[in-house]
């Protein structure tokens, strides 16, 4: 899952928090249900963006020294 896509699915829950509360105001039990379920929600994926970036430095690391171990391969059997 992209990092962008997680963003966008935190505003899009921050801006149906918002209608609801307008809607029903903070006296209904869904509104504060709906407010509860998106901060964890939004602290989730807070969290999952946090992973996403840990795996895309790794993965770009592991990349770059694949490309570099295979370089050296190729050239000592060129040799």
């Amino acid at each position: 899952m992209d990092s962008n896509l997680l963003i966008i699915i935190i505003i899009i829950a921050i801006l149906v928090t918002v209608c609801f509360i307008k809607e029903f105001g903070f006296d209904s039990y869904i509104s504060w249900f709906l407010i509860i379920s998106n901060i964890f929600s939004i602290y989730l994926m807070f969290k999952a963006i946090v992973e996403l970036k840990k795996i895309e430095k790794l993965t770009d690391a592991m990349s770059e020294e694949f490309i570099i171990s295979f370089e050296q391969y190729f050239n000592q059997n060129k040799q």
